[in-house]
């Protein structure tokens, strides 16, 4: 059985290497700009706008009127009337598409960036490395920093590892580049992102969970005083009812099978098998490992036998 000690040494054999490299072709930077546009994103996702300073970025999300998650979004303030965030590249034409809605009276423009390279950078020398090209590194106390046609945002889980905003004509990008030999794809920032807990929404499961059960209230990625906006209603019912069903949970299975976004999970019990929840993104560690993440019944517990439907091979495993 996968422990949760294998799992640490997984994460640890990553960040001993000097530097690592990689390419995150599978997200998305989309930009609002105009003079309504904080209005207008205030009225549309979870958080305070309000609240978001200008050298922070902000886990959120944008909803349906049901209050269901189109898409988990990484929000920060470019400059005044001037809006970025990150999600997956597979939902964000369908996300904008509905963020635009409402927008026939408003002074505002949406768009997906396309001049520009997504890079992750982490390992025990990142920083050395990033010092070498950027006058200011982003930590804890300032998690984004802008230097010419460069962003980079900061994070801390499940270690230090930066997220690299880069114009293509940016003379920088050739010499990141060859930091390393390797360069590695977004496969491993989307392990990064399973083991943190960070909720990952793609297209086919766009509109299909409350923002609770997708561990944002846990990750301030909530406001419940800010006011009005679209399924705020249901879900403030839901955070102060307590009716949430379901929450975000990282699977390890070690079967070389295939497993696909949107697969149902289930659970034994009593020698009989029933649905509990859904995968949502899947990450290859190596050709039998492979890191999940599941939304399940809240009640599932470590001990649990779970396993893909109708695969008696695919035996899951829950980490913490």
């Amino acid at each position: 059985m996968i422990t949760l000690k294998t799992t640490h040494e997984d994460l640890l054999y990553l960040f001993k290497k000097d530097i690592i490299l990689m390419t995150l072709d599978d997200w998305k930077l989309t930009t609002i700009i105009g003079s309504d546009s904080k209005n207008y994103l205030q009225n549309q996702i979870t958080i305070n706008i309000n609240e978001l300073k200008e050298d922070n970025h902000r886990l959120c999300a944008h909803c349906n009127v049901n209050g269901k998650v189109w898409s988990s979004l990484r929000l920060f303030k470019f400059k005044e009337n001037n809006y970025m965030y990150l999600q997956r590249k597979s939902v964000a034409h369908h996300q904008i598409k509905e963020l635009k809605k409402y927008s026939i009276f408003s002074n505002i423009n949406i768009f997906n960036e396309t001049k520009i390279k997504l890079l992750g950078i982490t390992g025990k020398r990142a920083k050395e490395k990033l010092k070498q090209y950027f006058s200011i590194i982003p930590n804890k106390n300032f998690p984004i920093y802008r230097q010419n046609n460069t962003i980079i945002l900061w994070f801390n889980d499940p270690c230090e590892r930066f997220l690299l905003i880069i114009k293509n004509v940016d003379f920088t990008l050739q010499k990141l580049l060859t930091l390393t030999k390797t360069i590695n794809n977004s496969n491993m920032w989307l392990a990064l992102d399973i083991s943190s807990k960070h909720p990952i929404i793609d297209k086919k499961m766009s509109g299909k969970f409350f923002p609770q059960s997708l561990n944002l209230e846990n990750l301030d990625g909530l406001d419940f005083k800010k006011g009005c906006y679209y399924g705020q209603e249901t879900i403030a019912k839901i955070h102060f009812k307590k009716l949430n069903q379901y929450n975000l949970y990282w699977l390890i299975a070690t079967s070389d099978q295939t497993i696909h976004i949107g697969e149902i999970i289930e659970s034994e019990n009593k020698n009989k098998w029933y649905r509990i929840g859904h995968v949502l993104a899947v990450a290859k560690i190596n050709k039998k490992i492979k890191w999940i993440q599941a939304v399940l019944k809240i009640e599932t517990k470590k001990h649990n036998k779970i396993r893909i439907k109708n695969n008696i091979n695919s035996n899951l495993y829950i980490q913490s």
